[in-house]
């Protein structure tokens, strides 16, 4: 026989479940909108890691604009720092490393781009920079 506590013990635990798959799916559909409106402004958005050339896990739709698609970044076949212009990529490297390690939360930079077709575009980028804190 199974006591009242343990019936209301799996009451509790379904009704737990079901309240975080209902939390779950309204994040994902708050994610699709961000994205949605993202892929609308006349930028181009990037959320990079910060890793040697900054593999990209998101790229919005307006990387169309240098004739890339965003599967390129997003699958590590191509990254942020292969586009920029080789006289300007130490440049960007020193620059990010230096506000980084300044603790600047966001600023902006001037510099070149290359399109797929090898075109030169001036870009001005305006970086938000976000840390992660590790715990052990």
């Amino acid at each position: 026989m199974v006591s009242n506590s343990a019936k209301n013990g799996s009451g509790k635990q379904k009704a737990r479940k079901y309240m975080n798959e209902v939390a779950l799916c309204n994040a994902l559909e708050m994610a699709k909108e961000l994205i949605s409106v993202i892929n609308k402004v006349p930028v181009t958005v990037f959320l990079w890691r910060p890793e040697k050339y900054w593999p990209a896990e998101f790229v919005s739709e307006n990387i169309k604009k240098f004739e890339y698609t965003t599967e390129e970044f997003t699958s590590g076949k191509l990254l942020y720092g292969n586009i920029i212009h080789p006289d300007d990529l130490g440049m960007v490297e020193r620059e990010l490393s230096r506000r980084i390690e300044e603790g600047y939360v966001d600023y902006s930079q001037e510099y070149r781009i290359l399109t797929k077709s090898g075109e030169i575009r001036w870009l001005m980028k305006g970086l938000s920079l976000k840390r992660i804190k590790m715990g052990l």
